[in-house]
């Protein structure tokens, strides 16, 4: 184990995370220059001071680190990349927390250090919890850290090991290869550093693309709300500005939300591809096609259980209109949320029928494509387990028969079915384990469907569950004991578990 190397490369990535609060902090000068005002000129300390510190850290890492990077291999590849989270959502939280000591609110959500790393953790791995029970009241600088926040690290699961890890040679083929499964990934790509390239442009385009079509969508919207939902709903996170999440916002709109949800939910590798004009990869890859599938399907189900059930508005008001459209645009809408783990509510899925709530919960634990910026454990392996399934029935009764298990005409190697099966076991058990152990943490406080919708939710990086966990809840409640270990599951689930475990093993730290 390097660690000098690694601590260099920890330096670089923060001082690129510290150096991003340099936009918020224009952000902030702008609103002091033409508004004044004590509440923008304390935005703007609170930002300074965090970008400060920031700054001060990384250079120390960079001082104490080595510019020889030669000796970097797999297992540095992983310590850097899970630190990475961890002291960036550290230092993120600042801005968060000066800014509520700055101001005086000695008795805000952010006057608490592990609420406002609660908060960043959640926008930096895209789950979308939120421990505010009012964010619309936040400075609107705050605010837009937030949504930054949330699209920096959403950008970051999909292009971090390609993007950053070239530079400790072949280890980021290696992870980019675990966070995709290994499987059907159309691996007739350029260079990394290009492909890298090519993400940014999609994504950046995506954002920007959604900005304008939801103005057009309402051009009484702020610019400020396209912005933040954009910056929330392509990295598939689901913090919103708003309080009653997207309930407030038109029908119209809702709909262009649902329509960048679902394509943000999609595999990137497909946009490559779809960009070098070979449009009917969507057509023949078999992920993409279950993923529409279910998409429909659940909808239809969740559709059908709501007609003619009373549910509530996320302003705690009886949806009175039974029409086909209202009830099609809360079906789709919930149930593309979920599936994409983006996590945004237009109603409160909570007062939904049984039925609807155990479909929704189910999306939420699978999660959309691999390669995208959705959670979950991923479709692509949920295929797999599938094949694997029916190659063992029929050889069960057929034992003489050699069938190879394959998708998209990739056979599947022994040790990526071993990898897929050892995956899913441990999201089940981390799953089942981490409610056992919110139980303890919050000493009996708990209701078995809050306890395991709150870890599903953190683990799958969705943004919201049932029960105490709500679409109209936050988690604010939790102990700090609790939120810390959600925030551990929330980086657990977003480097696809092993990057972060591999790290509590003995023979990881010898070296």
């Amino acid at each position: 184990m390097s660690l000098r190397p690694s601590l260099y490369v920890l330096g670089i990535l923060l001082i690129l995370l510290s150096g991003s609060m340099g936009i918020v902090l224009l952000w902030n000068l702008y609103e002091v220059l033409v508004y004044g005002g004590l509440v923008h000129y304390q935005s703007f300390q609170a930002t300074f001071c965090a970008l400060v510190v920031g700054l001060v850290i990384s250079m120390n890492l960079i001082f104490l680190g080595d510019k020889n990077l030669e000796a970097l291999g797999l297992r540095e590849s992983f310590f850097i990349v899970t630190f990475a989270w961890f002291l960036g959502g550290a230092v993120g939280a600042l801005p968060f927390f000066f800014w509520a000591h700055f101001s005086g609110n000695i008795e805000h959500e952010f006057s608490n250090y592990v609420n406002c790393y609660f908060e960043i953790m959640s926008g930096l791995t895209t789950s979308g919890v939120s421990v505010l029970s009012a964010p619309a009241s936040l400075p609107q600088s705050i605010l837009f850290w937030r949504a930054l926040v949330q699209w920096l690290g959403g950008l970051g699961i999909v292009v971090l090991f390609v993007a950053v890890i070239p530079m400790i040679a072949a280890a980021s083929k290696k992870i980019l290869s675990a966070e995709t499964s290994g499987i059907g990934g159309h691996q007739d790509t350029p260079s990394l550093q290009e492909t890298a390239q090519i993400l940014w442009i999609i994504y950046a385009v995506l954002t920007i693309l959604q900005i304008l079509v939801m103005k057009v969508s309402d051009f009484n919207l702020p610019w400020f709300t396209c912005l933040t939902f954009a910056l929330s709903t392509t990295p598939t996170s689901g913090l919103s500005i708003l309080n009653d999440s997207a309930g407030s916002l038109t029908v119209l709109t809702q709909w262009v939300v649902i329509f960048f949800m679902f394509i943000s939910g999609i595999n990137y590798a497909l946009f490559y591809h779809l960009v070098r004009g070979k449009w009917r990869i969507f057509w023949t890859n078999s992920e993409f096609r279950v993923y529409l599938g279910t998409v429909f399907l659940a909808s239809l189900v969740v559709g059908l259980n709501l007609k003619g059930t009373p549910y509530l508005s996320m302003a705690g008001e009886p949806i009175a209109d039974q029409s086909f459209s209202q009830i099609a645009l809360d079906s789709f809408f919930q149930v593309v949320s979920a599936q994409t783990t983006t996590g945004f509510s237009n109603v409160d899925s909570n007062s939904w029928p049984d039925m609807s709530r155990y479909i929704i919960l189910a999306l939420m634990f699978v999660g959309g494509c691999a390669g995208s910026t959705a959670g979950g454990v991923k479709i692509v392996r949920i295929i797999a387990f599938f094949k694997m399934l029916f190659v063992e029935l029929e050889r069960s009764f057929r034992p003489n028969i050699v069938r190879p298990c394959s998708i998209d005409g990739v056979t599947l190697s022994p040790a990526q079915k071993h990898s897929i099966l050892l995956h899913i076991i441990v999201c089940f058990f981390l799953v089942g384990f981490g409610s056992l152990l919110l139980f303890f943490l919050e000493s009996g406080r708990l209701d078995f469907a809050t306890a395991i919708s709150s870890l599903i939710t953190c683990f799958s990086n969705v943004g919201f569950g049932f029960s105490k966990v709500g679409a109209t809840s936050n988690f604010g409640f939790y102990s700090d004991g609790s939120k810390l270990f959600l925030l551990f599951i929330m980086v657990v689930g977003r480097l696809e578990i092993f990057t972060v475990l591999a790290l509590f093993s003995k023979r990881f730290w010898k070296f």
